[in-house]
């Protein structure tokens, strides 16, 4: 019943969440241009003014191989992550776990911190800090699944693992790869105030179309 409480707990913060990184996506495309910039070029290369003319929602099934969009949006998981700690499990009655070491006995509650493996630079490297898109992209030459390059399998972790791992991952990606490209083809983002500190309580994005002048503030 724990493990079921704690599935639930984690699936209704997924599902709030799922907003927050459409709009993390946003901001860091805000606050890196050239990203915005080659993402965009990537989107236009694919989908021509006279199909979007025709249908604004993109098609999954092409939007799904556009290595870049993929790149920016598992960027944005690993550094806004819908869950900072992760899901936590239990070590079941009448066995003990083993880690680099430590032993934890039964009932021990342990969880990764998604926030601080996410942030870690033996894995991603120097600059792990920082919103850099191209990691993904340079690291697959050297193979990878499902859009994760083999090097970070075990450490990017924005829907968990295992058998209890986030039942709406899929459905998540799919709405993912649509919105941000959709929006991205026909519209660029821009900080209200480039260059200052973001609050976190409220930032300010501008919704520009990439053919007009027009602007909306969300």
């Amino acid at each position: 019943m724990r493990c079921l409480d704690d599935f639930v707990h984690y699936f209704l913060l997924t599902d709030h969440h799922f907003l927050s990184s459409s709009c993390a996506i946003t901001y860091y495309l805000a606050a890196n241009p050239y990203a915005q910039k080659k993402l965009q070029a990537e989107l236009d290369a694919a989908f021509p003014s006279s199909e979007i003319e025709a249908d604004p929602v993109l098609p999954h099934e092409e939007l799904k191989r556009l290595p870049y969009l993929e790149a920016v949006i598992n960027e944005v998981l690993r550094m806004h992550s819908t869950s900072g700690i992760g899901l936590p499990r239990d070590v079941p009655a009448g066995t003990t776990l083993n880690v680099l070491g430590r032993t934890f006995p039964e009932g021990t509650t342990l969880s990764v911190p998604t926030y601080s493996l996410h942030r870690n630079k033996d894995v991603w490297g120097a600059d792990a800090e920082s919103f850099r898109p191209e990691r993904w992209i340079e690291a697959m030459e050297e193979g990878g699944s499902g859009g994760v390059p083999n090097k970070f399998q075990k450490a990017f972790n924005p829907f968990s693992f295992g058998p209890r791992a986030c039942v709406g991952r899929n459905l998540a990606s799919m709405e993912l790869l649509m919105i941000i490209g959709s929006l991205l083809r026909r519209y660029e983002f821009v900080l209200e105030k480039p260059g200052e500190p973001v609050s976190e309580f409220l930032l300010h994005l501008y919704l520009r179309s990439i053919r007009s002048t027009n602007r909306w503030l969300i």
